[in-house]
C-alpha cells in the first residue's frame, strides 16, 4: 500500500475476460441447476468471498494507491496498484478453490463405499486435518469410483475456467511487474522536476509501488506453480 487515499477493487483489478467468464459461468448455472443451488452459490459468490478476505476499506478497495495530479507518475502508481491487486486475487483464488476442494473430498468421507480407499489414502488422518494433497487424492479416487456428481464435476470444470484464465493473467503480471521496476526508479530521479509539494508523496508513493512490485516478481512465480497444480487437479475431476 502506498498511503494515498486511492484503491483499487477487486472489480478495478479483475482482467475483463474473467468477469466475462464468470458473469456467463453463473448464468449457465443458474439456468441449469437452479440460482439457489449450492453449486451456483459457490461459482456466484466467489468475487465476493475474496474480497471479504482482502478488503482494506468498507466498500471494497483491496489496494491503496497514491495520486498526485501528475500523469506520468499517476499512471504507474495505478499500474503497479493493479499488479499488486492481481497477486493479492490469485492468492486468494487459490485459498478460496482449495476450501471448496477440500468441502467436497470431505463430504466423501462419509460414503461407506469408499471408506477404505481413503484409508489407504490418508491413513487415520480425520478429513478436517487432511493436506492439499490428500484432499485431491481423495477426489481423484472418488472420480475414478463414479463417486463425484454431475453438479460437482460442473463446479470442478467452471473454476478450471476461471483459474485457467487467472494463470494467464498473473503470469503476464509478473512480465509487465519487472517491467514497470526500471520506470519506478527512473520517475524517482525526476521528482525534482515536479512542484515542490508533489515531491513528498511522489517518493512515498514510488518507494511503496517498487516494493510491491518486486514482491510480485519475487513471489507470484511460486503462486503460479501452485495455481498450475490447482488447475490440473481441477480439470482431472471435471
Amino acid at each position: 500500500m502506498s498511503g494515498g487515499g486511492e484503491y483499487l477493487t477487486v472489480i478495478d483489478i479483475i482482467s475483463p475476460e474473467l468477469k466475462k467468464n464468470l458473469d456467463i459461468a453463473t448464468k449457465t448455472l443458474s439456468e441449469t441447476l437452479g440460482e439457489q443451488h449450492p453449486i451456483t452459490i459457490k461459482v456466484s459468490s466467489m468475487l465476493d468471498s475474496i474480497e471479504a478476505k482482502v478488503r482494506i476499506t468498507d466498500n471494497g478497495g483491496i489496494v491503496e494507491y497514491s495520486k498526485i495530479g501528475n500523469p506520468s507518475y499517476d499512471d504507474f502508481f495505478i499500474t503497479a496498484a493493479r499488479l499488486d491487486g492481481m497477486a493479492i486475487i490469485g492468492k486468494s483464488m487459490i485459498t478460496h478453490s482449495i476450501k471448496q476442494l477440500k468441502y467436497f473430498a470431505m463430504s466423501k468421507a462419509s460414503d461407506e463405499a469408499l471408506q477404505l480407499n481413503i484409508k489407504l489414502l490418508v491413513g487415520d488422518t480425520p478429513p478436517e486435518e487432511w493436506s492439499d494433497e490428500q484432499a485431491i487424492s481423495v477426489l481423484r479416487m472418488a472420480n475414478e469410483k463414479r463417486k463425484v456428481t454431475s453438479d460437482e464435476k460442473k463446479y470442478f470444470l467452471t473454476t478450471a475456467g476461471l483459474i485457467g484464465i487467472a494463470v494467464l493473467s498473473l503470469g503476464e503480471a509478473i512480465d509487465e511487474a519487472k517491467e514497470l521496476i526500471p520506470k519506478g526508479k527512473q520517475l524517482m530521479k525526476n521528482t525534482k522536476s515536479l512542484k515542490y509539494a508533489q515531491i513528498p508523496k511522489a517518493t512515498k508513493g514510488i518507494k511503496n509501488s517498487i516494493e510491491n512490485l518486486n514482491s510480485v516478481v519475487n513471489n507470484a512465480p511460486k503462486m503460479l506453480e501452485e495455481m498450475k497444480v490447482l488447475l490440473d487437479a481441477l480439470k482431472s475431476l471435471s
